[in-house]
């Protein structure tokens, strides 16, 4: 995914798909992965590298980004509801 210039959060008037994208990138940077394509990738490498931290002890769920689904259902509910 490549970084937009100029974010929209907030514009009720950008598709849900540039939404998507454009959070999906923040997202992926909040969580000090911009290198990947999804949050779904996200996730399976940070789980990876957590587990190979941990002896014993797998992480906690709510420490990983959302998968892919979860995430666009979230914007997508986010936008219907601010508009």
């Amino acid at each position: 995914m490549v970084n937009s210039p100029s974010l929209s959060f907030g514009d009720i008037t950008v598709s849900v798909e540039e939404a998507l994208v454009q959070e999906t990138n923040f997202m992926l940077s909040c969580y000090g992965r911009p290198e990947c394509t999804s949050l779904t990738d996200a996730r399976q490498k940070i789980w990876s590298w957590k587990v190979s931290q941990r002896i014993g002890a797998a992480p906690k769920l709510q420490s990983l980004p959302p998968t892919n689904e979860a995430f666009a259902e979230n914007v997508a509910t986010r936008m219907q509801v601010a508009t």
